[in-house]
C-alpha cells in the first residue's frame, strides 16, 4: 500500500529529469574523485529516466 508521502516522492522524481554533482572527478586519483563517480553511477541507476553527469573542480 503507498502512503501519501510515497505517492508525493514518486510525483518528486517523476519530475527530475537533470541531475548535477560537483566535486573532483575521475581520472583524478582522489577519494574525493571515486566517491564522485560511484556517486554519480548509483544515482544514474536509480534514476535511469535522468541525465547525471558531474562537474569537474579544478585546482587554480
Amino acid at each position: 500500500m503507498m502512503t501519501q508521502d510515497h505517492h508525493e516522492n514518486h510525483n518528486i522524481h517523476n519530475n527530475i529529469n537533470t541531475i548535477a554533482f560537483t566535486g573532483n572527478y575521475l581520472p583524478r586519483q582522489c577519494g574525493i574523485a571515486t566517491f564522485t563517480a560511484d556517486l554519480c553511477e548509483a544515482v544514474s541507476r536509480e534514476f535511469p529516466e535522468a541525465h547525471c553527469f558531474a562537474i569537474h573542480v579544478t585546482d587554480i
